[in-house]
C-alpha cells in the first residue's frame, strides 16, 4: 500500500540536560535560570532552578514540524534569570536549525549562549555560559485508520485477558514508545474509555509498575506509562465533571 506522507509531521525531541558557567544575575553571585524554547507557534519552558550557575534540568519537549521542512526554520532557545519582584533578566540565546538534525541520529552538544544581536561585540558572548542539549528527530507516518484495527483489537483483548500475554504487550509498548509516553497514554486512555475498560486498564498498568519496582521511591515517576495514564484519565474526569458540555 502506498501512503502519501507529505503532510505527516516530523517530531523534534529536545532534552534540555543542563547548563554551565551561566552569568551571575543576583547579588548572591548566582542566578535562578530557566530556559525557553520556541519553534513556529509552539513554545515551552523548563522549570526554574534556584540559586545556581550550573542548573540541571533533564526535561524533555517535543515539537511537531510539518513537511516539507522549511530550511529557514529554527528552534530558538532563550535563557532567563527569574526574579520574583523585578523583571526577569535576559541571560543569553541561541538557535538550532531544524534542517541540521539528521532523522534517527541523536545529537548531543553544548551550545554557547550569545547576547542579543544589538549588543554583540567580538567575543563578549564567551562569558554567558553554555546549554547542553540532546536533540533527536523522528518522522511520524500516519496510516489510514483501518490499518490500526488489528492493534486496537489486540489491546482490548490484552486488557480482557492480561494473564495471556497482555502485560507483555504493554511492556513492549512502553519500551518502544519511551519518547512519546504522554501521547501514547492519551491514546490508550481514550481507547479504553470508549469500550468502558479504562479502570481495568489503569489497574493492570499500575499493578504492573508496582510488581516491577525494586525501589518504592521511584514508584509512579513522571516518565512512566502508569503515571501518565493516570494523569490523562484524571484530566478527562475533570472535563466531564466541570465542563460537561465540552
Amino acid at each position: 500500500m502506498l501512503v502519501d506522507d507529505t503532510n505527516d509531521p516530523v517530531l523534534v525531541h529536545v532534552q534540555v540536560k543542563g547548563a554551565r558557567d551561566l552569568a551571575a544575575k543576583d547579588t548572591t553571585g548566582t542566578s535562578d535560570p530557566f530556559l525557553q524554547l520556541a519553534c513556529g507557534n509552539t513554545k515551552f519552558a523548563t522549570s526554574v532552578v534556584k540559586k545556581t550557575r550550573f542548573p540541571r534540568w533533564n526535561e524533555k519537549f517535543t515539537f511537531k514540524v510539518r513537511k516539507p521542512l522549511d530550511p529557514s526554520m529554527n528552534i530558538r532557545f532563550v535563557c532567563t534569570d527569574w526574579d520574583r519582584i523585578s523583571h526577569n533578566d535576559f541571560m543569553g540565546q541561541f538557535e538550532v536549525p531544524v534542517s541540521s538534525i539528521t532523522p534517527g541520529e541523536p545529537h548531543k552538544a553544548w551550545y554557547r549562549l550569545r547576547p542579543k544581536p544589538t549588543v554583540m561585540n567580538g567575543d563578549g558572548d564567551s562569558e554567558l555560559g553554555a546549554i547542553r542539549l540532546k536533540v533527536r528527530c523522528t518522522e511520524q507516518n500516519v496510516l489510514p485508520s483501518l490499518c490500526y484495527e488489528p492493534l486496537k483489537e489486540l489491546l482490548i483483548d490484552a486488557v480482557g485477558q492480561p494473564e495471556d500475554g497482555g502485560l507483555v504487550l504493554f511492556t513492549l509498548l512502553q519500551e518502544v514508545m519511551v519518547a512519546d509516553l504522554n501521547e501514547m497514554a492519551t491514546v490508550l486512555v481514550k481507547l479504553f474509555l470508549g469500550c468502558d475498560q479504562a479502570v481495568t486498564f489503569l489497574d493492570i498498568i499500575c499493578q504492573q509498575e508496582v510488581d516491577g519496582c525494586d525501589n518504592p521511591a521511584t514508584l509512579f515517576r513522571a516518565n512512566s506509562l502508569g503515571s501518565k495514564a493516570v494523569d490523562q484519565f484524571m484530566k478527562v474526569l475533570m472535563i466531564v465533571v466541570y465542563c460537561p458540555e465540552q
